[in-house]
């Protein structure tokens, strides 16, 4: 779309893809953007571990990345087939969803059929309770969203 360059900007981690202890990212974004977006880092943490940067740098220049991005993938679209299988079995037609193309997480309707439950707060605190995470709608929506929920 012509003028939307200047509003779009690109955030990557490692932290999903070598360890979740590795608090090493990057932006992509034009100059006013990364300025203010620096400033703010500054403000909260004055800096990134220089032992965690020099080790995703280490990694990074091994050449390592493609074959574990390639492994990475293919856990992770293992793990989605098990989850939306494990929603449809549970859950039936009380949720509704598409399963992500990639990524680790599940956009979903709770539709309330058959009795289940329909607000995603009062689901969130009995799914949690058995080892499942997931954020209800509320949290990503102003002024809505309590049939959605984050799995």
């Amino acid at each position: 779309m012509p003028g939307s360059r200047e509003w779009i900007a690109h955030c990557g981690s490692l932290s999903k893809v070598l360890s979740p202890g590795l608090r090493v990212g990057w932006l992509i974004a034009q100059p006013e953007l990364l300025a203010k977006a620096t400033m703010c880092k500054q403000f909260s943490d004055a800096h990134t571990s220089t032992f965690a940067q020099a080790t995703a740098a280490q990694y990074l220049k091994s050449g390592r990345m493609p074959a574990t991005l390639k492994h990475v993938r293919e856990v992770y679209a293992e793990r989605a087939r098990t989850m939306a299988e494990a929603l449809k079995r549970e859950l039936g037609d009380a949720i509704e969803f598409t399963a992500p193309q990639g990524g680790l997480f599940f956009w979903a309707r709770l539709t309330g059929a058959g009795g289940k439950v329909k607000d995603a707060g009062s689901s969130r605190r009995g799914r949690s309770s058995r080892g499942g995470v997931c954020a209800g709608g509320a949290v990503f929506c102003e002024g809505g969203g309590s049939d959605y929920v984050e799995a």
